[in-house]
């Protein structure tokens, strides 16, 4: 779908900014989600109530976030700065544009490695009964499966393509010294999108975002790809 509404959850395209942010060169946008938009599904608490978390990447996969909590009115849609046209993934961010819906999307996917053997020849039987009384769509796969599924989602289950999903070492350059971050399966999953050959996944490094401090500093990107 084509984004037509400024401020508006998106994934690619162009993004929609205030005149604060900046559109750097040698950087992607990736995507934009309004908080507002997210606030019933996010369970954990892990967003602001409003405002929008903006997602860019540099190349040489180094990304940048920036929030902005002020009126929709104040936002324009941004080409992107003077740059090389063969910034890898550009064109394809491009084609992409897409606003993120939140009508009439559920969608249920469930593992179903061990149920066929703890329910036997029931098995067969849930998949129907699950459709009749949820009335929206069940996805059965395989553990480690993702073919399936979305790979462009809020929430739910990082997709790891590499076997990255029991812990995964992230160095990060700081100040004095380089500091390391261990990534654990239990840390809270904001977003994951696809890109290049496999999914770019957010996370945040403790809780809830405070937006009072950087977002460059409380959210860590791991990229799996195949």
């Amino acid at each position: 779908m084509v984004c037509t509404v400024l401020g508006t959850s998106k994934v690619g395209g162009l993004p929609h900014l205030p005149d604060s942010i900046k559109f750097l060169p040698n950087e992607l946008f990736l995507a934009q989600l309004n908080c507002s938009e997210l606030k019933d599904y996010d369970i954990f608490n892990l967003l602001p109530d409003s405002g929008i978390i903006y997602f860019f990447i540099e190349e040489g996969d180094y990304p940048r976030y920036a929030y902005y909590d002020g009126q929709t009115s104040q936002l324009k849609v941004c080409q992107y700065p003077e740059q090389d046209d063969s910034l890898y993934g550009k064109k394809e961010l491009m084609k992409r544009s897409c606003t993120i819906d939140f009508v009439n999307t559920e969608l249920i996917t469930i593992v179903k490695d061990g149920l066929e053997w703890s329910l036997g020849d029931s098995f067969n039987e849930l998949n129907s009964l699950l459709k009749e009384n949820l009335n929206c769509p069940v996805i059965f796969y395989e553990y480690g499966d993702y073919g399936l599924l979305p790979t462009d989602f809020i929430f739910g289950r990082p997709i790891f393509w590499q076997g990255e999903d029991e812990e995964f070492q992230v160095f990060e350059e700081g100040e004095d010294e380089e500091e390391s971050y261990s990534y654990r399966f239990s840390d809270p999953h904001i977003f994951s999108m696809e890109y290049g050959e496999g999914n770019i996944n957010f996370f945040t490094k403790s809780s809830a975002l405070d937006v009072s401090r950087d977002l460059n500093e409380q959210i860590i990107e791991i990229y799996s790809g195949t």
